[in-house]
C-alpha cells in the first residue's frame, strides 16, 4: 500500500508547476515546437500528480525530473554564454544563437526553479528510506529522458 507524505510537499509541487508551464512557455516560443516540449514535460506532470496525491514517490520523482531539466537548462545556459559546449547536440538544438530574448529569460529562470524544486524535493524526502528514493528518483530520472528521446524522433510534428 503507497505511503502517504505529510504536508511537506510544497516546494516539489510548486516548481513541478511552474517548470511544466515554462516547458509549454518554452513551445510556443520555440518556432511552435509545442507538440515536442508537452511530450518532454509528461514525466513532471505525472510527478506533480503523485505530489498532489501526497504519495511518497511524487517527492522521490520530483528531485529525479527536476535534477534531469536543471542539467538541461544549466546546459543550454553554458553553451549560449560559451562556458562550455552544452548539450546542444543531444536536444537537437539548432543554432543557439537563434533564441529571442524571451526564451534566454525564460531558460534561465526555469534553471533557478529546477534548482529550487530538486533541492527542495530531496530535503523533504530526506528521513525517507534510501532504497524508496533511489528507485523513485531513477525511475522518474529515466522517464524523463526517454521523455527527451520520444520528443526528438521523426514522428513527432515539428510544429
Amino acid at each position: 500500500m503507497a505511503q502517504l507524505v505529510e504536508d511537506r510537499s510544497a516546494s516539489a509541487g510548486i516548481c513541478l508547476i511552474l517548470v511544466i508551464i515554462g516547458v509549454v512557455c518554452l513551445g510556443f516560443g520555440s518556432h511552435n515546437a509545442v507538440y515536442r516540449y508537452c511530450i518532454e514535460a509528461v514525466p513532471a506532470f505525472i510527478a506533480l500528480l503523485f505530489v498532489w496525491q501526497r504519495k511518497r514517490i511524487g517527492v522521490h520523482g520530483a528531485t529525479g525530473v527536476l535534477l534531469v531539466w536543471f542539467v538541461v537548462f544549466a546546459s543550454i545556459c553554458m553553451a549560449y554564454w560559451k562556458l562550455g559546449p552544452g548539450v546542444t547536440g543531444m536536444l537537437a538544438i539548432p543554432d543557439l544563437a537563434t533564441f529571442s530574448i524571451p526564451q534566454i529569460v525564460l531558460t534561465v529562470i526555469l534553471g533557478v526553479f529546477s534548482l529550487w524544486g530538486t533541492v527542495g524535493s530531496f530535503l523533504e524526502a530526506s528521513d525517507d528510506n534510501m532504497g524508496e528514493r533511489l528507485i523513485g528518483f531513477v525511475v522518474f530520472a529515466v522517464l524523463q529522458v526517454v521523455a527527451f528521446w520520444i520528443s526528438i524522433q521523426a514522428f513527432v510534428p515539428k510544429r
